[in-house]
């Protein structure tokens, strides 16, 4: 008995093989994830673009699911959209935190409050 569609291997197959090299690009990328300049910030997973501390309204840290991240809501956030093909996943994160950019700090080196409170620091003296 034939259980699916022929064209369901090949769609699990461009998924999983999607999420392989998602997967392979970040645990071989050594580059800092998390950029806080001056000038602005950077989160590689969200993209690769500096967001200006006057493109952020809001800056929270928060708790979610016994883990810390940090919300930043931003005033067009269209502007930092990663380039395909690696945007599907910050599509997906995106549309879960209202298209705020939502920083998890489970794997940087610092801890979270003193991550927020650089941030902190920057935006209120630069925005």
């Amino acid at each position: 008995m034939r259980w699916a569609h022929p064209w369901f291997g090949w769609l699990t197959a461009v998924f999983f093989g999607y999420g392989v090299l998602a997967f392979l690009r970040e645990a071989f990328d050594r580059s800092p994830q998390l950029l806080i300049q001056d000038e602005g910030l950077t989160w590689r997973r969200w993209g690769v673009k500096e967001i200006p501390w006057r493109e952020i309204t809001e800056i929270e840290l928060k708790e979610y699911r016994g883990g810390k991240v940090i919300e930043i809501q931003l005033r067009d956030p269209d502007c930092y959209r990663p380039r395909f093909p690696f945007s599907l996943f910050s599509r997906i994160s995106r549309s879960l935190s209202r298209d705020n950019l939502t920083i998890s700090t489970a794997t940087l080196l610092r801890l979270p409050e003193d991550i927020f409170a650089t941030m902190d620091y920057f935006w209120r003296k630069n925005r």
